[in-house]
């Protein structure tokens, strides 16, 4: 098991945020609008998070429908740089990268 240390605060890898390898297949960042959103749906989710600084939970993963929430990878690649949350992680030691399930390759 590898540890990240920062400051004489060391985190092993487990207990690092995850984020999908690669976006799920119907992720919301996708061409398509593929979970058929309202107009307009996806803009707010992304304006609200980014306004309140935090990250986006993949929708794959909630509502117990995973072991763990993990963070959207399309979210992360797209606005996750320009939030402090993500910076200030990537200092703790990163993101832990997690395999998708099958059924969502």
């Amino acid at each position: 098991m590898s540890t990240a240390s920062s400051g004489g605060l060391t985190m092993t890898e487990q207990h690092l945020p995850g984020v999908f390898k690669q976006m799920c297949s119907t992720c919301v960042f996708k061409p398509g609008n593929l979970m058929r959103l309202h107009p307009g749906r996806l803009k707010d989710i992304v304006d609200k998070n980014v306004a309140r600084g935090t990250l986006l939970v993949c929708h794959t993963t909630t509502y117990d429908q995973a072991p763990e929430e993990v963070v959207c990878k399309g979210f992360y690649d797209k606005y996750g740089p320009s939030l402090s949350v993500y910076q200030i992680i990537q200092r703790l030691g990163g993101f832990r990268e997690v395999e998708l399930p099958e059924d969502q390759q």
